[in-house]
């Protein structure tokens, strides 16, 4: 057998490849008009047996030509019923798609819908445990607290009330005063990361540093912050997911190497971008870390941000977050 036959025989099979394939397949020539297209392609779009032969794919689906070779659509079927679809462009020669192009449509209406349910489900979630915290923050506050407050001035007073009471009470007393003084301290810091009451008080540039200088007392670990050209004045929705964002990311536990955590959190015109990297190796799945990536994400959806993390290397997360700001 010679190469042409073998070649013949491996055309040949690769059609039957492409016929067979459940993934949407199109054959797109020079002038842009629909070659060949598998029946998968036109049963994804509602057309008949080579009912979209010779016509252009903005006429068949919309797609417009461009230079793109990954393009996520929105489009829609013969019937005007709407898709979400990714598609892949193979260029026939290296000039580019002038010269015709393989097409390739994978039909993700289905999961976006399915990741758009999951985000209005987090993201009430997310509006409730903010709901929950404040709760809980002023409980902790008014209650607990200032309960603490009190014992501790009680205790105070005896020391004065009992002044021929032995060293050894004294000492237990003092003793005592000091284990209330810390658990005090301690809800209150607590009430803190539970609400931000420093917002309503302070700049979300202020109110931030002073997260990382608590976090920083608290955990041991070194942080870089750096704060340029905010507008003026910072949405309240948007200052809070800021400030969540950046308390989560320091928090996150497989933030255990010796370089210190990098924040940036610049205005431009139009957004805020927040860059946060040097976390350590996290990534978004069902660890504990994984889902406060989550969490995070969805945060900024809130906002109509942007979340993207990358991995420049097997030990290091970076964060990058734009959030649009009207008049900034």
């Amino acid at each position: 057998m010679d190469v042409g036959t073998d070649r013949s025989i491996t055309l040949e099979h690769i059609e039957q490849l492409i016929a067979l394939c459940p993934i949407a397949i199109v054959d797109v020539d020079a002038s842009q008009r629909v070659r060949y297209c598998n029946p998968a392609f036109e049963h994804l779009f509602g057309y008949g047996t080579g009912e979209p032969l010779n016509r252009t794919l903005e006429s068949l689906v919309g797609v417009k030509e461009n230079d793109a070779l990954h393009l996520t659509l929105q489009t829609h079927r013969k019937d005007q019923t709407s898709l979400e679809l990714e598609l892949d462009v193979i260029p026939k020669r290296g000039t580019g798609r002038s010269a015709g192009y393989w097409g390739i449509f994978q039909d993700v209406t289905a999961q976006r819908h399915a990741e758009a349910t999951l985000s209005k489900v987090t993201q009430t979630m997310i509006e409730a445990q903010e709901r929950e915290r404040f709760r809980i923050a002023k409980e902790l506050h008014d209650d607990v607290a200032q309960g603490l407050t009190v014992l501790h001035l009680g205790m105070e007073r005896l020391k004065t009330c009992v002044p021929s009471a032995g060293t050894g009470f004294t000492e237990q007393l003092e003793k005592l005063q000091a284990e209330a003084k810390r658990i005090s301290i301690s809800v209150r810091t607590l009430s803190f990361d539970l609400d931000v009451p420093t917002l309503g008080l302070l700049a979300i540039d202020r109110a931030l540093e002073r997260l990382c200088d608590d976090v920083m007392a608290r955990r041991g670990i070194k942080i870089q912050c750096t704060i340029s050209h905010l507008p003026r004045s910072v949405p309240p929705d948007v200052a809070l997911v800021l400030f969540r964002v950046v308390q989560d990311a320091l928090n996150l536990p497989d933030h255990t190497g010796t370089d210190p955590a990098r924040l940036a959190l610049t205005g431009a015109p139009g957004a805020i971008h927040l860059n946060i990297r040097d976390l350590g190796r996290v990534r978004i799945d069902e660890s504990d870390a994984g889902l406060r990536l989550l969490k995070m994400r969805e945060r900024v959806a809130m906002v109509y941000g942007t979340f993207a993390i990358a991995s420049p290397s097997e030990q290091e997360t970076e964060i990058e977050i734009r959030i649009p700001v009207a008049g900034n």
